[in-house]
């Protein structure tokens, strides 16, 4: 599964450089760079991923919850290809955009 990741100042700043965010759940590189290129139909350069581990947190003063470990991939794309996203600088979305793979490819696994 990918997601594009929630738009902030620093993914806006990047995003001249050609880098973009996802947050990804059970893939590696390869896969990501597969899935990227065949969603948007751009040339990936490179992948870069940061996992951020399983933390436990509590709920009163007993029950511990464990929240789930996820990863979030940083992809640079080659020269001349962009990923079309809204601007938050305009406020044309208040919302965060999501993609999935079964949801771009038809509902396909």
């Amino acid at each position: 599964m990918i997601q594009l990741k929630p738009f902030t100042e620093k993914t806006e700043r990047l995003k001249t450089l050609r880098k973009y965010f996802f947050n990804v759940r059970d893939l590696n590189k390869i896969q990501i760079r597969q899935e990227v290129e065949r969603l948007f139909s751009v040339k990936v350069e490179k992948v870069n991923v940061l996992a951020h581990g399983a933390k436990r947190a509590r709920r009163g003063r007993i029950q511990v919850i464990k929240r789930t470990r996820h990863q979030v991939a940083v992809v640079t794309l080659r020269d001349g290809y962009t990923i079309a996203l809204p601007d938050i600088s305009s406020g044309a979305t208040t919302t965060t955009p999501e993609l999935t793979a079964a949801s771009a490819s038809g509902g396909e696994s």
